[in-house]
């Protein structure tokens, strides 16, 4: 067996080439085959067509070293004929081609891939595995890197899976990874009209014009002329769908600001329909409106999926400040589905982080708005003493003297937290809670 191994490999040359070629053209046409029938990343087959070719020259090698007869200075013609020279090399010629064109990008016959890729991996309406928010983040690094613009109808039922998977299965990991790709990805080849306050266009001035309004601390009026702006943007884009999608969204984040969260999320969820894949900003706008109009279970299962994945989300980074909310608003969500414990957590997060926050020195806190849910949330658990530790550190924090009194109630009822509750309702409301 030893001589017909060195035979084979520096002898009989024309076996070898014969069978190197094969193995060739088997593994470029098995990696095609898995990136036009699945969800196969690129890399992935490329990998794959790499191990069938080293496997089956490894096989045809070991095949011959057994199979051939044992005649040391035996070897096939290797004086080949010009046409089986030539039919061989052809085949030998198209493989490494293919095998080319997978390594480098062809932008038609990526985006092709892209898209079909990604309606085998939305065809189930949820991603159902971590190997499926790699394939998305993949697929949309290679189309940045070249720059492929990717229609919108391709890329829209993509931010919707993401949405449906944050909602339907919150502990899928590195999820927010998909949501960050998607978004950046947006931002680069959909991005916002040219930044001309003066502009022809007098809806992209109208739409900057409301942008050059938002700044920390702007009151009602300024909120009010920004929703102004933003109206005349969406009523004069006309066929401009991106500029009327980001207009929509803009002013939804404005009409939460103002409490008016039902126009918030009916901006929001037009933004959407007209292809805005700001994931982001969705999330965002759609989990603070969901969470204060509380008006369901499903309304608060959605609001935790989606402040979730905003929060796990890299880029663009959220403010501490909007970070802070942000958990505070999971926290009553979570409160209002009866999952006190995760409450707890997410409203200790907000307590340290609100410690170094400007927000602190905000005069006349709103002690239901902020932070009563910590106290309920306790005794809802029947940690009575939590609830007496948490009131007196809140009273310290704030400064709000309601706290003493919160605390006389939970130290008079401490052997009856129920009745203990119905007693703070009056001095701080509880966030409603949907059983069912």
């Amino acid at each position: 067996m030893h001589n017909r191994l060195l035979r084979y490999v520096l002898l009989d040359h024309a076996a070898r080439w014969k069978n190197d070629s094969r193995c060739m053209m088997a593994a470029v046409g098995w990696a095609w085959f898995r990136i036009l029938t699945s969800a196969t990343s690129h890399r992935n087959a490329f990998v794959e067509a790499l191990i069938i070719l080293v496997g089956g020259m490894m096989v045809t090698t070991l095949w011959y070293a057994l199979t051939q007869e044992d005649h040391p200075m035996m070897r096939s013609p290797t004086a080949l004929s010009r046409r089986r020279m030539m039919a061989q090399l052809r085949g030998v010629g198209y493989a490494v081609a293919m095998m080319f064109v997978m390594a480098v990008p062809f932008p038609i016959l990526e985006a092709a891939i892209i898209k079909r890729r990604f309606r085998m991996l939305i065809k189930a309406g949820v991603i159902d595995s971590e190997k499926g928010v790699e394939q998305i983040v993949e697929s949309l690094g290679v189309a940045k890197q070249a720059h492929l613009k990717l229609p919108l109808n391709t890329l829209a039922p993509v931010r919707d899976v993401i949405k449906v998977t944050a909602i339907q299965k919150p502990d899928l990991a590195n999820l927010w990874k998909a949501a960050t790709a998607l978004t950046e990805y947006a931002r680069l080849i959909y991005p916002l009209p040219p930044e001309v306050i003066n502009s022809h266009n007098e809806g992209v001035a109208a739409f900057y014009r409301g942008k050059a309004m938002q700044h920390p601390g702007v009151g009602p009026k300024e909120i009010e002329a920004a929703i102004a702006e933003y109206t005349k943007a969406i009523a004069l884009a006309d066929r401009d769908t991106e500029l009327k999608a980001h207009a929509l969204m803009a002013r939804a984040g404005n009409y939460n600001l103002l409490q008016r969260y039902s126009e918030a999320l009916r901006d929001a969820q037009q933004a959407e329909e007209l292809g805005s894949l700001d994931l982001d900003l969705i999330a965002t706008v759609e989990g603070q409106a969901l969470v204060h109009l509380s008006r369901s279970r499903g309304d608060l299962q959605r609001a935790v999926g989606l402040i979730t994945l905003r929060l796990e989300m890299a880029s663009p980074p959220l403010s501490p400040d909007t970070r802070l909310f942000s958990f505070r608003l999971r926290a009553e969500a979570n409160y209002g589905l009866g999952n006190f414990a995760e409450a707890v957590n997410d409203y200790r997060q907000f307590l340290s982080a609100i410690k170094v926050s400007e927000q602190r020195k905000r005069p006349n806190f709103n002690i239901g708005e902020y932070f009563a849910i910590l106290v309920y949330s306790y005794l809802r658990l029947d940690n009575v003493e939590a609830a007496i530790r948490v009131s007196s550190e809140l009273e310290e924090l704030t400064n709000d003297s309601r706290f003493g009194a919160i605390r006389q109630i939970l130290i008079r009822y401490s052997a009856a937290p129920q009745l203990a509750i119905a007693m703070i309702r009056q001095v701080a409301p509880e966030p409603p809670i949907h059983d069912r």
